[in-house]
């Protein structure tokens, strides 16, 4: 009889041992279900405010470039009219020290043409190589590439005009060779790889 009580009393001690065990698990397994919980829900969360962040600077990039483009447009129309009003005056000035004739009268046409030339088809094809804010074009590519610069959305207006390198060049007062290497650059920051599309190409599907 000593020796059944004493199995009995031992089978009862493992049994609750192995209850506490079983117990302690479960303990552990929430405990861990909710750590693992915690740290999606942080991982989550993180990844939403990385995203935010992320739209927000796309966003405040997109404004600055805009406020630049159009400060860029006020300076360019700023020169090009002094330097009319000055051509202009200069012409004037030695008109008036000319006796009248031909070369007097030709003087006196250009400064007309000059001081018409703000509706001019000459200025009108000029003022496209600096594109508009709200221009077709400019909007479909900064919508798809909101990181390009100034430059870099001027450059794509001009080669989606199909000019060349040196034609560019005259109109940026920059050299060929570092028109060459900012293509390069824009092909590259464009995702365009490879020699089956050219950039001109790649550029057009932007038109409106």
């Amino acid at each position: 009889m000593l020796e059944l009580f004493k199995a009995q009393n031992e089978n009862l001690i493992i049994e609750k041992d192995r209850q506490l065990e079983q117990s302690r698990d479960k303990v552990r397994t929430i405990i861990l279900a909710s750590v693992l919980s915690t740290v999606i829900i942080l991982l989550v969360v993180i990844l939403i405010i990385k995203r935010q962040s992320h739209e927000i600077k796309l966003r405040e990039i997109t404004v600055q470039n805009r406020q630049k483009l159009m400060e860029e447009r006020k300076m360019y129309w700023f020169r090009l009219n002094s330097i009319i009003s000055k051509a202009i005056g200069e012409l004037s000035g030695i008109s008036r020290d000319m006796k009248p004739g031909k070369t007097r009268d030709r003087i006196m046409e250009v400064c007309t043409e000059l001081g018409e030339s703000e509706n001019g088809e000459i200025i009108k094809e000029m003022r496209s190589y600096v594109p508009e804010p709200e221009d077709g074009f400019y909007k479909n590519l900064t919508r798809e590439f909101p990181t390009l610069t100034v430059n870099e959305s001027r450059l794509c207006v001009l080669l989606n005009k199909n000019l060349s390198t040196k034609q560019i060049s005259g109109i940026t007062r920059q050299s060929p060779e570092s028109i060459n290497l900012a293509r390069a650059r824009l092909r590259k920051k464009l995702g365009i790889t490879g020699k089956d599309i050219s950039i001109q190409e790649f550029l057009r599907q932007f038109n409106p």
